[in-house]
């Protein structure tokens, strides 16, 4: 593969980037209605009536799990070539380039919220990415616990790519990164009868705080949890990088076996509806679900990535290429941090001033698209002077 199709495949994953931003905001615009509706009752109503056509929109935290693996593939795939080009990695270039690409943006969030709702000590733990594991997590901004695995993370990466050393060890790691996370939840799981009994809309309709505590700590923050997703994707890197001319020859029969397998595992996840009441079958499809299920997500994203960046699922590759997927993807950072606070005003301006029984469909989607629309304005601003002054800083400083 030439440098140019590498850079021009590349790019593609812009729209893997966006996809996974849309997918968070299209999760929070019903998953918020919490605070605008009259009663829990009438809110749990709202969300029961979600077709399951709309798994992806029910299911929308997913995005999060597709950043984890973009995040491996693409830190993988630049800590794995520059050791293979040098024999060794730039600590001082990694860790410059992954602070100043999080942090300054980072901090006016934090800063704002602090303005707002005052100084706490649990500031300490969103900075030092600490937090996850409180007790209580106890989180300045509370979507912000993805940026402390996100961080987490940045730090064991550069030791996995040290432990890479033929297919035999990346096979080794990628096999221990799904055990340890499925055995993290299967011990949740079993610790716990509330989260075996009950779906995650009952633990809310019952307050049973304890168990929902478990399952947002245990069950969705932990980076034991999401290491297999990481993982994942620096394996997609590690075949992309060294196994591209291979990949490239795929039989027809191959490509067909492989799709059908990245889209089991991307769809596994969606067969589990957390938020309807609990019945035999759906328990089933729950503890699966917790257990393998962000593992299977993740393996299907990547495995679908090294396809598309093979040269195969053409269509996929012109999807995900739209240029309208571009802007959206540059700004996703900013829009994850100030989605839910950009949205109140919104859902303010569809629903009203006053708390409501129910919502329609086309309000939702209102809210969606307004979103969108505002919190890619506000990107557009903070990359232009914040985000990308911190990069282009980095590179002039680092990339020496």
């Amino acid at each position: 593969m030439s440098g140019g199709q590498a850079r021009s495949r590349l790019s593609e994953l812009d729209g893997v980037r966006a996809v996974a931003i849309l997918m968070v905001i299209a999760f929070h615009s019903w998953f918020f209605l919490s605070h605008m509706m009259t009663s829990r009752a009438d809110y749990h109503a709202v969300v029961a009536s979600i077709p399951w056509w709309l798994g992806y929109v029910r299911r929308g935290d997913l995005g999060v799990d597709i950043f984890f693996v973009l995040s491996g593939f693409l830190l993988g795939r630049q800590l794995l070539a520059q050791r293979a080009r040098t024999g060794r990695l730039n600590y001082r270039r990694y860790f410059a380039h992954r602070l100043l690409r999080i942090y300054p943006l980072y901090l006016v969030a934090l800063a704002i919220a602090v303005a707002v709702s005052g100084p706490t000590w649990s500031l300490l733990g969103d900075i030092f990415t600490y937090n996850i594991w409180l007790p209580d997590g106890r989180l300045v901004i509370p979507w912000a616990w993805s940026l402390s695995v996100e961080l987490e993370f940045y730090l064991a990466i550069p030791f996995i790519i040290l432990a890479i050393s033929s297919v035999r060890s990346i096979q080794a790691i990628a096999a221990a990164s799904v055990a340890i996370s499925a055995g993290w939840a299967l011990y949740w799981v079993l610790s716990d009868t509330d989260l075996q009994s009950y779906s995650l809309l009952e633990l809310d309709a019952l307050k049973l705080r304890e168990a929902k505590g478990v399952f947002y700590q245990k069950l969705y923050w932990a980076p034991p949890l999401r290491l297999s997703q990481f993982v994942a994707g620096i394996a997609a890197a590690w075949a992309v990088l060294f196994r591209a001319d291979r990949l490239a020859a795929l039989p027809h029969g191959a490509i067909v076996g492989l799709s059908l397998a990245a889209a089991a595992g991307i769809l596994l996840p969606v067969l589990h509806n957390p938020f309807v009441p609990q019945t035999p079958a759906n328990r089933v499809f729950m503890l699966v679900d917790y257990v393998i299920g962000r593992s299977a997500f993740a393996a299907g994203i990547a495995l679908s990535m090294v396809l598309m960046l093979s040269g195969h699922l053409g269509w996929l590759r012109r999807a995900l290429g739209a240029r309208i997927l571009k802007p959206v993807a540059r700004y996703s950072f900013s829009m994850y941090l100030f989605h839910p606070v950009l949205m109140y005003p919104v859902a303010l301006a569809v629903l009203g001033t006053q708390k409501v029984s129910t919502v329609a469909g086309w309000q939702v989607v209102g809210i969606f698209a307004l979103t969108v629309a505002v919190t890619m304005l506000f990107g557009a601003l903070t990359w232009r002077f914040i985000e990308n002054p911190a990069i282009r800083f980095g590179r002039r400083r680092f990339d020496r």
